[in-house]
């Protein structure tokens, strides 16, 4: 779950 949470996030705001 901690998991796509993460991945969420780096959709919304990607940390080049």
């Amino acid at each position: 779950m901690k998991e796509q949470s993460s991945i969420s996030s780096t959709q919304l705001s990607p940390q080049c």
